[in-house]
């Protein structure tokens, strides 16, 4: 039996996101950007690709639904006054895009692209096992959003214990932060923001020159560098035990 596969592949933005005729709905949520687009790349295609839901739509959609009714749209573009260097573009996001009730998911996914591939009531059944087949790397690591999103979470879990584990391959970058120390910083502020609400917060770094930064974001104690990715199967079940390990053998942590 043929069996249809995602296919993945290298297109210009703007083919996918660029609607200069769009129309936006009244459930949409409408979003303006100020972009500096990078040299050789012209306004339509930074707008589209600001306006991308690729992470979100391959990972939610991939055959199963309409991807089209997924998409951001860029629809306008805008001069900045007494600045030729960058401009306002306008995007209209399905309001379907977003978690119902959460501002908390609407200013992460628009701010860094944050997604949960599973909630902590959902079966661990194929759909969220599939998700990160189709995940996707971006632009950016605006790790302080994340964190604040996974935290906003875990503080709704009924437990005795709430530990968040970063797993990340660099340290915080974002394309429209120039100054690593803000980010860094923010990253940190999070981390301090989720420790006074009870989530402990641990760092599994694979960037060979975390010792740099990553102590200064989680503390001295609560984090860990992995050289080689290839051990990352190993040393991940390793630590989840470590952490979690309490008198009794009781996690107290809610289970994924």
């Amino acid at each position: 039996m043929a069996v249809e596969t995602y296919n993945a592949g290298v297109k210009e933005y703007r083919q996918t996101y660029w609607m200069p005729q769009c129309t936006p709905l009244d459930t949409d949520i409408l979003a303006v950007f100020k972009i500096t687009p990078q040299p050789g790349v012209d306004r339509e295609e930074a707008a589209a690709a600001e306006s991308s839901t690729g992470t979100w739509t391959t990972v939610w959609t991939d055959l199963l639904t309409d991807l089209d009714y997924y998409e951001g749209r860029a629809y306008k573009i805008e001069d900045v006054p007494g600045d030729d260097t960058c401009f306002y573009a306008f995007i209209a996001y399905p309001i379907d895009l977003f978690e119902e009730g959460s501002v908390v998911n609407v200013f992460t996914s628009l701010v860094g692209n944050v997604y949960r591939f599973k909630d902590f009531d959902q079966p661990y059944a194929e759909v969220p096992k599939s998700r990160p087949a189709g995940m996707t790397g971006q632009l950016s690591t605006r790790m302080g959003g994340a964190i604040r999103h996974a935290a906003h979470y875990l503080r709704l879990q009924k437990c005795a214990k709430r530990l968040l584990l970063v797993i990340t391959d660099g340290e915080p970058a974002d394309v429209d932060v120039r100054d690593p120390q803000y980010l860094r910083y923010d990253a940190k502020k999070a981390v301090e923001e989720a420790a006074k609400s009870g989530v402990i917060t641990y760092c599994m770094s694979l960037d060979p020159r975390a010792g740099q930064y990553v102590s200064r974001i989680f503390g001295a104690r609560n984090y860990m560098i992995v050289d080689h990715v290839e051990r990352l199967p190993e040393r991940l079940p390793l630590l989840y035990a470590g952490l979690t390990r309490s008198p009794g053998g009781s996690t107290g942590l809610p289970r994924l």
